[in-house]
């Protein structure tokens, strides 16, 4: 059952109380002996593969493994520093699926995640919530991977400037490049941000955006609103407009800044 594991459902009372059971799907596994060459345990749904766990634990005898029911989330860069959660969706109501490998066997198990039947939202509701959260998860990373591709840029053009022997025309045009890249990796980031404490004094990017969304959208068991869907969509164009942006950028300054390098040469 989709139980939310931090929705406060335990009692507090002073009580003999039994401990409540794992907060997710829980995968019990017998090995006669010790796998000799360890174990691969996949969650799936549908050939959808959503986690892939090497090495669960693969002791003789009696073995489980829970799966918290979320999806993998977004991929962040180390460094970044914003608001919100990058965690990933819980899985939506439906029919999925466990293989554990070890020893050249592949064994099997369907089984169905059932929604909390206290909430009044369909099936249908909660799967509108997943693809909606699974749509922000990914915008995010595209997100990282734009500043990711700034930066790379950035580094690229030091490097032939300094190979070049760091002549001044090279330098003003690296100041020129500058000056479009970072104005449009702060829309993304705040690369400036070592702490969530520095984000009160500096202006938040577009990833605290996405996941502050993420994190309100899926509080509850509900489809996104009106609001969430719009939010959404302004985010979007903000980050095709800098993706197109950098794309001029590369194909103008930097391209510039290339030939100039190998005309004058280390």
């Amino acid at each position: 059952v989709r139980f939310r594991d931090r929705a406060g459902l335990v009692a507090r009372s002073t009580a003999p109380s039994a401990d409540n059971p794992p907060g997710g799907v829980v995968i019990p596994y017998h090995f006669e002996t010790r796998p000799t060459r360890g174990a691969t345990l996949r969650i799936l749904k549908g050939d959808e593969v959503i986690q892939t766990v090497s090495d669960p634990p693969s002791n003789a005898g009696a073995n489980h493994f829970v799966w918290n029911m979320r999806y993998p989330g977004a991929v962040v860069l180390p460094d970044a520093v914003f608001q919100g959660s990058a965690e990933g969706p819980l899985a939506a109501p439906g029919i999925y699926r466990v293989e554990l490998a070890t020893e050249g066997r592949t064994l099997s198990q369907s089984f169905q995640i059932l929604r909390d039947p206290r909430i009044d939202y369909t099936d249908a509701d909660l799967v509108a919530q997943f693809d909606f959260l699974i749509q922000v998860r990914d915008k995010l990373t595209e997100t990282m991977e734009l500043v990711a591709r700034v930066r790379d840029m950035r580094t690229e053009s030091e490097q032939l400037v300094s190979r070049a022997g760091g002549r001044q025309q090279l330098q003003d045009a690296m100041k020129a490049l500058n000056d479009l890249l970072y104005p449009l990796e702060e829309r993304l980031v705040q690369y400036r941000a070592r702490a969530n404490q520095d984000l009160i004094a500096q202006p938040t990017g577009v990833d605290s955006k996405l996941a502050r969304l993420m994190t309100f959208a899926s509080m509850a068991d509900a489809p996104p609103t009106d609001g969430d869907r719009e939010l959404f969509q302004r985010l979007v164009q903000i980050v095709q407009e800098r993706t197109e942006a950098l794309a001029r950028i590369q194909e103008e300054e930097y391209a510039a800044l290339v030939r100039m390098a190998r005309l004058i040469g280390p």
